[in-house]
């Protein structure tokens, strides 16, 4: 692909610098020099025509419409990559932004999910050992096991 681009530029800088030198012959005109002049603009005919040649091995090379407004502003077309690069940073930074509150934000729910899971467990656990402390005292306390399993089936079943 460097092929293309590089065989392209050699085309372009001798054109360039047929035009530079026609623009010479021209300014000093005289009728001898005519000769010369047929010389370039057929030289200069040849370039247009090899430029051409070249565009056709390049059809498939997009440009974005901005390179062509940075040049016609007479600015670099390299910074339009440049601004391009930054403003694709400070995009993925603000995305990034963004996924790390909606972590914090679902990590933020996991937790107050598990600390009322946790306050309802020891709620349920005082309430036992109540009912325990309020009826016979012979019986033994339930295991923690067992108020555990009884919390995961649902504490309104043992409580309304």
């Amino acid at each position: 692909m460097a092929e293309k681009f590089d065989h392209l530029e050699e085309h372009l800088e001798k054109f360039v610098e047929n035009i530079r030198q026609l623009g010479i012959i021209v300014s000093d005109f005289q009728p001898s020099s005519q000769a010369g002049l047929n010389q370039k603009l057929n030289f200069i005919v040849t370039g247009l025509q090899d430029i051409d040649k070249c565009r056709q091995q390049l059809h498939d090379i997009t440009v974005p419409l901005e390179v062509f407004e940075y040049i016609d502003q007479g600015r670099n077309p390299q910074l339009y990559t440049k601004e391009c690069l930054e403003r694709a940073l400070a995009k993925n930074e603000q995305v990034k932004g963004k996924i790390d509150t909606m972590k914090t934000r679902e990590l933020g729910r996991q937790n107050r999910s598990e600390s009322r899971r946790r306050f309802d467990l020891r709620i349920f656990n005082f309430n036992i050992s109540r009912k325990y402390l309020l009826t016979d005292q012979r019986q033994e306390p339930p295991s923690v096991a067992r108020c555990q399993q009884k919390h995961e089936r649902g504490v309104e079943q043992f409580f309304p």
